[in-house]
């Protein structure tokens, strides 16, 4: 059974350094919410496809459980 509270995200941008610990001004990235893993790894494949020139993008597909169920957010109604 899909956990209703869960969401993926793509999160990234460029780096100041190849130790990926601080981004740089104004380039943060974040894509979504997406409903399932797999949409949230097409959108990094095609985000990340597009920054192979430059080695210090880089993104990451994130996985959140929101408190509270996707239908309830959405206005759906339900509990969960």
């Amino acid at each position: 059974m899909t956990d209703d509270r869960k969401f993926y995200y793509v999160i990234g941008g460029e780096y100041t350094d190849t130790e990926f610990s601080n981004l740089r001004s104004g380039t943060a990235v974040m894509d979504g919410p997406f409903h399932d893993r797999e949409s949230a790894t097409q959108a990094w494949k095609s985000r990340s496809l597009k920054t192979t020139s430059n080695p210090l993008e880089r993104y990451d597909v994130v996985e959140l459980m929101h408190t509270i169920p996707r239908s309830a957010m959405l206005g759906l109604g339900g509990s969960g």
